[in-house]
């Protein structure tokens, strides 16, 4: 009975820190609603807190290239070269293969697994791996990445809990990637504007010049300088 309450109290302890978990990230989401990608930063912070995790990253698909793009506040790597791109046609990639199969991954040692670039598992000194996709309804924007450099370091209940926390997360990127999209438009927007003024300004110029040697000349022609001229032609010179 002792340790049956023992194994209940050691459940309620870990889902007690799962709820306190999707309440950071709630509360994280609600002070910075989406105003650039930048803000996942505070969610990948509160999950390595409560996983233990030594590495916590969003990719963000990059639909001009294809890849999988780490985002900048990714908790855990260092140097840029570990802010690496994914193509999303490589067979190797367990982040590709996530992103196309809609269906989370996880490894024990992802060093040595067939299933994962041992080269990424290395530059970002992780052996646990848990990867779950970025779904907001019939699409998918990316993956979430948590690493840990213990093998074995993640279970059923963790890869539970980062699901959740990415679906809440995926909002949250898609509201920044909007975000993002209206200014580049608001951009283009502004950059054409400028051309048309530039256009106008010009055009301006270039008639100004030919048209001030035509009414000149029209002017000593109506003056007679140039001859007589009859009241038509002083009509249509005048038009």
């Amino acid at each position: 009975a002792m340790e049956e309450l023992s194994q209940t109290q050691d459940r309620l302890i870990k889902k007690s820190r799962e709820v306190k978990t999707l309440h950071d990230v709630a509360q994280a989401m609600v002070m910075r609603p989406g105003r650039d990608i930048g803000s996942l930063g505070a969610i990948v912070a509160i999950v390595a807190r409560a996983l233990e995790a030594d590495l916590v990253a969003f990719l963000i698909l990059d639909e001009g290239t294809g890849e999988l793009v780490t985002q900048p506040g990714a908790y855990g790597v260092e140097g840029d070269d570990a802010y690496y791109r994914i193509a999303l046609t490589d067979p190797r990639s367990s982040s590709a293969r996530v992103f196309k199969t809609r269906r989370p991954f996880m490894s024990g040692d992802g060093q040595n697994d067939p299933g994962v670039i041992a080269s990424y598992a290395k530059l970002w000194k992780v052996h646990s791996l848990l990867v779950v996709p970025l779904l907001v309804e019939d699409r998918v924007l990316g993956v979430m990445r948590v690493g840990s450099r213990r093998r074995g370091a993640f279970g059923d209940e963790a890869l539970a809990l980062v699901s959740v926390v990415a679906e809440e997360a995926s909002i949250l990127v898609e509201t920044a990637m909007l975000n993002q999209k209206l200014a580049q438009t608001a951009e283009q927007l502004a950059t054409l504007n400028r051309m048309k003024d530039e256009f106008v300004s010009t055009v301006s110029h270039e008639f100004k010049t030919p048209l001030t040697t035509i009414t000149g000349f029209v002017s000593v022609m109506l003056d007679g300088e140039t001859g007589p001229v009859t009241e038509q032609q002083m009509k249509f010179l005048s038009i």
